[in-house]
């Protein structure tokens, strides 16, 4: 399922809401509902074509860089994981990101919540379908009472079509999938699931418990993203993402308003960048 399912989970911002960058309370609410119940919601309109492209410019170069080192994903055959440096068009497009939904996230994962991703993730032409799973993993429901709840999000940085590997989730198995027996989960992987065709600027985010892939790319156009992820606070972070971040920032505990406040100290900021992406990108952080 293509278009009706992106328009079941799909939620359009009003022009005044990207415009200033303000969600109406109505929208909080119905972004916060799709996240409990389908486990997924995709917000079509913030981000406009020329923010996109220069952060996929952005994202190209430090691919490119003989000192990229790629995060060991699933069926990463032509598709590439990188962790980013948090400065430039990137943390741009992250903190205005971040901004808006603010009120989203601490709808659902309390105040300030923990960024543990930063990352970035290609898909060339010529990759293969990924096998369906989900990022995060618990074996009983006292278990899953312990763990925080985690969501990652997905800002595409151009358009996805159905052929360009978008992303394929099967919504409501957030609330199940963990605990099915095996020959029941396998059955899972074959059910219908909505097939997240976007446009530009598109942000999907997901809670990490979903079932869900990367479908392939038969399309000759590579699929560029930007994604984050974000835990609860004073809980423990679910068993199973990569958790792609540059080493640099894992000294220091980042959080959600450190990002929109600009509250990250510079020898941080400094410890996770690399030397060519001040060589790169130096007249673009002007």
């Amino acid at each position: 399922m293509t278009g009706l399912a992106v328009d079941m989970l799909s939620v359009h911002l009003q022009p005044e809401e990207a415009a200033n960058q303000v969600l109406f309370r109505e929208t909080v609410s119905r972004l916060r509902e799709r996240l409990d119940d389908h486990g997924v919601v995709v917000i079509q309109g913030l981000h406009n074509t020329k923010d996109c492209r220069l952060a996929a410019r952005h994202v190209h170069s430090e691919i490119m860089s003989p000192w990229a080192t790629f995060s060991n994903i699933r069926d990463n055959k032509y598709r590439k994981d990188l962790a980013l440096p948090m400065r430039g068009h990137v943390m741009r497009l992250l903190r205005k990101t971040l901004s808006v939904l603010a009120p989203v996230f601490e709808a659902t994962l309390g105040p300030n919540a923990s960024l543990v991703e930063f990352s970035s993730l290609t898909t060339y032409s010529g990759a293969g379908p990924q096998a369906f799973h989900a990022d995060s993993s618990m074996e009983s429901v006292k278990r899953m009472r312990s763990l925080g709840r985690m969501f990652s999000a997905f800002i595409y940085l151009d358009d996805v079509r159905p052929e360009s590997a978008p992303l394929d989730v099967v919504p409501g198995t957030h609330t199940h999938f963990q605990f099915l027996m095996e020959d029941e989960q396998e059955m899972m992987t074959s059910v219908p699931f909505a097939r997240l065709a976007v446009p530009q600027g598109s942000i999907a985010i997901y809670d990490s418990r979903t079932l869900h892939r990367g479908a392939a790319n038969t399309s000759p156009f590579a699929r560029p993203t930007i994604y984050f992820s974000l835990a609860e606070q004073h809980k423990l972070i679910p068993i199973g993402p990569v958790y792609s971040l540059r080493h640099g920032y894992r000294q220091f505990p980042l959080t959600i308003n450190n990002v929109i406040l600009e509250t990250i100290p510079d020898e941080v900021l400094a410890d996770g960048v690399l030397v060519h992406s001040d060589l790169d990108f130096r007249g673009f952080w002007a």
